[in-house]
């Protein structure tokens, strides 16, 4: 913040999913220079929880799980709230690893950055601005931990463009219990979410939380 690298008047997304974040940055070595660097979160679970109750799902996010019911008027009403919301959620398709050997042959080629898309998974991505900038990711009682997880990003890449898979993984999540979980969230919170489950599993996976600067 004192460097001026990054502001906290702009949009932040933290991404709890490492490989969504892997594509989005291209594990910090395919894309642009302020995309160089990931730090992990641990966040406080009440501090998490009450950051979700303020949010609001993006509007192209909300004709999606309320299709068929949706209106250009109710487009308008949703991007409005958005627009005036500090808190911003939308659920992206999970991303799975694309081996070196095998990413010439995906749709995307080299700007899916060795993943592709799982459409019947979703990943959360949460914005935050303004007075959730300064309730979360200032607020020494809501970041428990902060960790540089750079270099994991960057030797897991090797490992791909290598064919191996499971070293990858192991780069990335070191041990079982660092690997992402499903996180039970009460009603309220999955209302706001929009998620929905026909086995009622409600849940966001979450574990590792990224943060990538605003863009």
């Amino acid at each position: 913040l004192e460097a001026g690298i990054w502001s906290k008047t702009r949009m932040t997304w933290i991404k709890p999913s490492k490989l969504w974040m892997a594509y989005r940055c291209g594990w910090t070595v395919l894309k642009d220079k302020n995309q160089a660097r990931v730090l992990a979160l641990d966040i406080s679970r009440p501090k998490f929880e009450k950051l979700l109750l303020q949010a609001r799902i993006t509007s192209h996010q909300n004709n999606t799980i309320n299709k068929g019911e949706s209106s250009n008027e109710n487009n308008k009403e949703t991007h409005k709230h958005c627009l005036n919301s500090d808190v911003v959620v939308q659920w992206d398709p999970e991303r799975k690893i694309v081996l070196g050997k095998d990413e010439e042959k995906t749709k995307g080629g080299n700007k899916d950055c060795y993943t592709y898309p799982v459409p019947s998974l979703r990943s959360i991505q949460i914005g935050l601005r303004g007075s959730a900038v300064e309730e979360i990711l200032l607020d020494t009682n809501s970041i428990v931990k902060i960790t540089d997880v750079t270099e994991d990003f960057r030797d897991a890449l090797i490992a791909i463009k290598d064919g191996d898979e499971e070293k990858a993984k192991l780069i990335l999540w070191h041990e079982e219990e660092d690997r992402e979980k499903v996180m039970e969230m009460p009603d309220p919170i999955v209302n706001i979410l929009g998620i929905t489950n026909k086995k009622k599993i409600d849940s966001v996976i979450v574990l590792d939380s990224t943060i990538t600067p605003p863009h």
